[in-house]
């Protein structure tokens, strides 16, 4: 379970995920998040945050999360109208 400050909704993942060690992988989802976090590597911080991923890969292990089951709800709806 994820909870960040201000969130109002929660998302629930059941599932067993298994931790990937290999550098490589680990350095690809390190990838795929600086992407989603910076923009595309290939701009002009790619290589200073190109030399970050590969630093701080090497002391991460990364999950693969393929969920059974997602439950999901807004606890705003809970609220009286008005």
């Amino acid at each position: 379970m994820a909870i960040a400050h201000g969130v109002r909704a929660i998302e629930v993942i059941q599932r067993e995920a298994p931790h990937l060690d290999a550098a490589a992988e680990v350095r690809e989802i390190g990838r795929l998040i600086a992407e989603v976090m910076a923009g595309p590597m290939g701009d002009l911080r790619a290589g200073s945050l190109e030399d970050y991923v590969e630093h701080a890969a090497r002391k991460r292990i990364g999950f693969v999360v393929e969920p059974d089951r997602v439950s999901s709800w807004d606890h705003a709806k809970l609220l009286p109208a008005g």
